[in-house]
């Protein structure tokens, strides 16, 4: 990375890894990998180019998020709107008692389905026709809290991680200031 760059030609760069990314599929090319080898050249303008790059992959990641919620609300309004039109086809051919309805390329054919069981009223079906459902999950919360007061419990193990926070470098800009 340059020593002085302006923002035009860091949007640039940033539009450019993240076109690679998405053409790779977010697996690392060279050219990837090379940008983000800390190895090289000035770690703090690494550590700096990291930091923006991840809060553009953040917001990109938001915005395309966002979009495909909008879209898969017009998917489903989309479905929703032709179910309800082969449900008026369906009742327009009950109330004209006919099964086939033709059109130059397309036809409709009302035909028999396998009888599907309506519950009417629960309250009334003998118990032999009821199933038990159950469902067991473990209690992280719980367990944390057990292993945590020093109980051993089998099948379980407490995983040490590491967690990468960012910061604004005001030591750094109060030493710019000073200077």
């Amino acid at each position: 990375m340059e020593a002085k760059r302006s923002l035009t030609k860091l949007v640039g760069d940033f539009n450019a890894l993240e076109q690679l990314l998405i053409e790779s599929e977010g697996e690392l090319c060279e050219t990837l990998t090379e940008w983000m080898d800390l190895n090289k050249g000035d770690i703090a303008q690494k550590v700096d180019g990291y930091k923006l790059f991840m809060d553009h992959c953040n917001a990109k990641a938001e915005y395309f998020e966002e979009r495909s919620k909008e879209f898969g609300k017009a998917a489903n309004a989309l479905w929703n709107h032709a179910e309800r039109m082969k449900q008026a086809v369906k009742n327009a051919m009950l109330e004209m008692n006919v099964t086939d309805l033709n059109g130059v390329d397309f036809r409709f054919k009302l035909s028999p389905s396998k009888p599907k069981v309506e519950i009417i009223s629960e309250d009334e079906i003998p118990a032999q026709y009821f199933v038990e459902k159950v469902s067991l999950q473990p209690d992280k919360v719980a367990i944390g809290e057990a292993l945590a007061a020093g109980t051993a419990i089998a099948g379980v193990k407490w995983v040490e991680g590491k967690t990468i926070r960012s910061y604004v470098n005001s030591t750094t800009k109060k030493a710019v200031k000073s200077e």
